[in-house]
């Protein structure tokens, strides 16, 4: 049965569209990033999403502030509701640490939101658009010494450890796998 799963899989690979690539992006646009990833340090939530950004992934707006007037701008800026998160350097799991205000309608709410945050994990904040309702997903890339750069993907949020569900392929990949 495995063979014959396998012989299927096989044909329905073959038979797949082939992937049709969006514009490329700027070559400096590329060189950039590959100077950046090519650095130890990991990329930050506001990096992430300018990465993402310039290799044409929507992404929403997002801004990082210091400083309570910084962030009440930010969101004057974006318009409400925001979402509000901490910032701080090493801090990856936000929600674990309480680090995540989300539906922030109005000036006051924002005000006591950043108040809380600042107070325990530093003044360091972003401030972004909500996204709208749907699935939230984790996406990575690892880099495998057998078979080099590897797409990661798998349920996000809070439940990215809980569930463990993270599936890995080799690139280029497209819809008609990603559900596999």
């Amino acid at each position: 049965m495995r063979a014959i799963r396998h012989a299927l899989a096989y044909r329905d690979f073959k038979a797949a569209p082939e992937l049709c690539p969006g514009t490329p992006p700027d070559p400096a646009v590329v060189m950039r990033w590959r100077a950046r990833l090519g650095e130890v340090d990991l990329l930050d939530e506001r990096e992430a999403l300018r990465l993402l950004a310039d290799f044409g992934v929507p992404v929403v707006n997002a801004r990082i502030a210091e400083s309570e007037p910084q962030t009440l701008a930010a969101a004057l800026g974006i318009g409400y509701p925001v979402a509000l998160k901490t910032a701080a350097p090493g801090i990856t799991h936000k929600t674990d640490r309480a680090g995540v205000s989300l539906g922030l309608e109005d000036e006051d709410a924002l005000r006591r939101a950043y108040r809380d945050l600042s107070s325990r994990l530093g003044s360091r904040v972003s401030v972004s658009a909500m996204a709208p309702a749907g699935v939230e997903v984790a996406l990575g890339v690892v880099r495998d010494p057998d078979f080099g750069p590897l797409v990661m993907i798998g349920t996000g949020g809070v439940l990215v450890e809980l569930l463990e569900d993270t599936r890995f392929a080799l690139p280029p990949t497209g819809g008609a796998f990603a559900g596999r």
